[in-house]
């Protein structure tokens, strides 16, 4: 329990204590991606959810049955420059053949790979949700921030 407050410098000094600890705890997630306080919450873990998500985006790109390894390297990236005759650029890749290899590979065009999947649906209503749940919060600690003014001030 925490001790009671016997005047406004206590209870500003518990307030100011409160809100310091979230800030840092806000800079180790989101900053440092440290997640050490939060080791059982996955979700908190920002930086390794992260990487995951790439590593499986990238298997399922290499496991795309339009993108065979064995086949000729870079053969089809040639036949689309050549038809288009954009070989004009060393390093650059025009936009109509990015897009035409991209509709191929995946079988969609760029719209399709826009598009969410339901795992970052899901993840981004999660967050909605805690982000929603932290604007409460801020409104709460208004309140008590305020009522403590109130109360000592006019005592």
């Amino acid at each position: 329990m925490p001790k009671p407050l016997s005047s406004p410098a206590d209870a500003m000094t518990a307030f100011l204590g409160i809100v310091g600890s979230a800030r840092e705890s806000l800079r180790k997630i989101l900053v440092r991606g440290e997640c050490d306080e939060y080791s059982d919450d996955h979700n908190m873990h920002c930086t390794a959810r992260l990487v995951e998500m790439l590593n499986e985006y990238s298997n399922d790109l290499h496991h795309c049955p339009k993108s065979d390894p064995t086949r000729n390297f870079l053969m089809e990236e040639i036949h689309i420059l050549e038809e288009s005759r954009g070989i004009e650029l060393p390093n650059f890749l025009p936009r109509t053949a990015f897009l035409s290899m991209l509709q191929k590979k995946l079988g969609c065009g760029l719209e399709g790979m826009l598009e969410e999947s339901p795992s970052v649906a899901s993840k981004r209503e999660k967050l909605n949700m805690r982000i929603k749940l932290l604007g409460e919060s801020k409104t709460v600690l208004g309140n008590i921030k305020d009522e403590i003014a109130t109360t000592y001030l006019d005592s």
